[in-house]
C-alpha cells in the first residue's frame, strides 16, 4: 500500500514539475498538441487528468458533434415568435408553436458553442419578447399558449425557472412579479404568532385574526401567496406533498417533481424541509432513491443532485 502511494505521488509530482516547466517555456504556446497529449480536459474551470477511455469517448462525442447539428437548431427557429421548435415535424402544424423549454435549451446550446454574444440585437430582442409575453400577469408563471397553465406541476416549475434565466443571460427581466415575489405575499396571522415571531411572549388566543401586509416568511416556515402552489406554502404542506409522491415505484418521477420545484423552494425558504425528507430516505445501501439499482433509482439520483451541487 505504502509503495502504490509513493508511485502515485511521483506521478503526480512529475506531471505538476512538467506543467510547470511548460508554462514558462515556448512549448506551450507553439505545440498546443503536446498539451493535448497530457489528456486535460477544462471541467468548471479546473484542469483535470482524463484516462484513455474518456479522453477517447469524449473525442468521438466531439466528432458527433458537426456543422450539421449547428444548423438543425438554427432551422428549429420560428421567426415570428422569437422562439424555437422542438422538433421539425411540429414546424407547420396545427396546435404547435416554439415553446419555452425547447427555446431555453436552444439558448444553452448558443451558450455552450460559443455563439451567444455574437447574437444579433434584433434576434437577441424577438428572444426577450418572445419569454416575456408568456408570463402570466396573474400568478407570475410563464405558459406557452398551445399548452395553456392547465399543466403539470412540474413543467409549470420547470418553465418558471427556464424563462426566468433565460431572460437574465439574455440581459432583461419578466414583466410581472414572480409567483415567490415578496409583492404577491400577504399572510394571514393572528397577532399572537406576529409578537411570538418578534421574540415576543405568546398573547393565547386573546388576539384576533387580521390581515397584515408582509414582506417575510410567516411563522413556521413558508409563505402565504394565493397564487402559489399549497404545497409551496408551508413546511408542512411541503412536507405532505413530498410524502404523497411514488418514491419507491417511480423514484425518476418523485425526483423530477422535487427538482422541478428546486427554484421555488429556495425562493419560498423551505429546502430545510427537502434536505430532510430526501436524506431520510436515502438508500444506505445503493445511495440512490428507490429499492433498487435500475435506471429508475440513478435517474431519481440524477434529479436529485442538484440539490446537492
Amino acid at each position: 500500500m505504502i509503495d502504490h502511494r509513493i508511485s502515485w505521488l511521483i506521478c503526480v509530482l512529475t506531471v505538476a514539475v512538467a506543467l510547470v516547466w511548460s508554462l514558462g517555456s515556448a512549448v506551450w504556446a507553439a505545440d498546443p498538441d503536446w498539451i493535448r497529449s497530457l489528456r486535460l480536459s477544462l471541467l468548471k474551470d479546473k484542469y483535470v487528468l482524463l484516462s484513455p477511455e474518456v479522453y477517447e469517448a469524449l473525442e468521438d462525442l466531439n466528432g458527433i458533434m458537426d456543422k450539421d447539428v449547428v444548423l438543425w437548431v438554427a432551422s428549429m427557429y420560428d421567426p415570428d415568435s422569437g422562439g424555437f421548435y422542438y422538433a421539425r415535424s411540429a414546424i407547420g402544424r396545427p396546435g404547435f408553436a416554439a415553446d419555452i423549454e425547447s427555446t431555453s435549451q436552444a439558448l444553452g446550446f448558443m451558450r455552450s458553442h460559443g455563439m451567444f454574444n455574437d447574437m444579433p440585437a434584433h434576434i437577441r430582442q424577438k428572444l426577450i419578447t418572445f419569454f416575456q409575453s408568456r408570463q402570466d400577469p396573474v400568478t407570475g408563471y410563464f405558459f406557452d399558449p398551445q399548452f395553456g397553465s392547465n399543466v403539470s406541476n412540474a413543467k409549470r416549475s420547470r418553465n418558471l425557472y427556464q424563462a426566468v434565466g433565460a431572460l437574465q443571460s439574455l440581459g432583461a427581466e419578466p414583466l410581472h412579479p414572480l409567483p415567490y415575489s415578496p409583492q404577491r405575499q400577504i399572510s394571514r396571522i393572528s397577532l399572537a404568532d406576529l409578537f411570538a415571531w418578534l421574540g415576543y411572549q405568546r398573547l393565547g388566543d386573546l388576539a384576533p385574526y387580521r390581515q397584515i401586509s408582509m414582506a417575510h416568511p410567516v411563522p413556521g416556515g413558508g409563505v402565504n401567496i394565493p397564487t402559489l402552489p399549497e404545497y409551496l406554502r408551508s413546511a408542512e404542506a411541503l412536507g405532505q406533498w413530498l410524502e404523497s409522491l411514488d418514491w419507491v415505484n417511480h423514484p425518476w418521477s418523485a425526483g423530477h417533481n422535487v427538482s422541478s420545484a428546486r427554484s421555488e423552494i429556495t425562493q419560498v425558504g423551505l429546502l430545510d424541509v427537502v434536505y430532510e425528507f430526501i436524506e431520510g430516505i436515502q438508500n444506505p445501501e445503493t445511495g440512490l432513491w428507490g429499492p433498487g439499482r435500475t435506471l429508475e433509482e440513478v435517474s431519481a439520483a440524477l434529479k436529485l443532485s442538484g440539490y446537492f451541487s
